[in-house]
């Protein structure tokens, strides 16, 4: 999750074929990820359950109209150039949504903890770093045709 102006960020190009026809092509932006995680944890911790809801919604919302995105516009273009990456972001997207229907169903019943709140910060760093390291190891216009 980046700390960014708010913006989509562009990718790098790849270096040739038909992929390149369509880039640059962006990846949703992390910083609203970021500040409703951020509403959530602050209200877990205060105990604050009216607002823990409100958080909740945001933060779900954001995630799936994130993934929603890179699922349609990015995965689809780093599919082309590396299938197996691009199968393992779907897979850790299909992890995601399944952890946003169980801490979902633990708001509903008042029984989500400020640990799994935490742990699910933590899921989704780890996923956006391997998003990034992807991205960083994608080729790029100008790079000489791999061998």
């Amino acid at each position: 999750m980046n700390a960014n102006d708010g913006r989509r960020k562009p990718l790098p190009a790849p270096s040739a074929g038909p992929e390149a026809e369509s880039w640059p092509y962006e990846v949703a932006d992390d910083e609203s990820l970021d500040a409703a995680l951020a509403q959530l944890l602050t209200a877990l911790e205060a105990e604050r359950h009216d607002l823990v809801a409100s958080a909740w919604k945001t933060l779900e919302g954001s995630m799936v109209a994130h993934m929603d995105y890179e699922e349609q516009n990015v995965t689809p273009k780093i599919a082309a150039i590396r299938l197996r990456e691009a199968l393992s972001l779907l897979q850790e997207h299909r992890f995601l949504r399944g952890r946003l229907r169980e801490l979902g169903e633990r708001i509903a019943r008042g029984t989500l903890l400020l640990s799994d709140a935490r742990s699910f910060r933590d899921e989704l760093r780890a996923h956006a770093r391997h998003e990034e390291e992807i991205l960083r190891r994608m080729p790029q216009a100008g790079d000489p045709p791999s061998s």
